[in-house]
């Protein structure tokens, strides 16, 4: 159970120091209105997915899924679907 809270402890200290990293793009696209959805970690930790969301109007969305390297905050890319 210690290890379990020690863990994780650790992953949510690792997500919130990534989001401080976030840079260039995913920070260009904050300032223009997306707002951040959801922040997932790759199962190895060494990137984390920030997938952003704009609302255009009341039944559109914009979805931006960037990746950010979470060793050294350079975001790697960012997708539209």
């Amino acid at each position: 159970m210690e290890m379990k809270k020690l863990l994780s402890m650790i992953v949510l200290g690792l997500l919130l120091s990534g989001n401080a990293y976030a840079t260039d793009k995913v920070n260009s696209y904050l300032s223009t209105g997306y707002k951040i959805h959801t922040i997932n970690s790759s199962g190895d930790g060494s990137v984390l997915f920030y997938h952003l969301v704009k609302e255009e109007n009341r039944n559109k969305s914009i979805i931006i899924t960037c990746i950010v390297n979470s060793m050294n905050g350079d975001t790697v890319s960012c997708y539209k679907p």
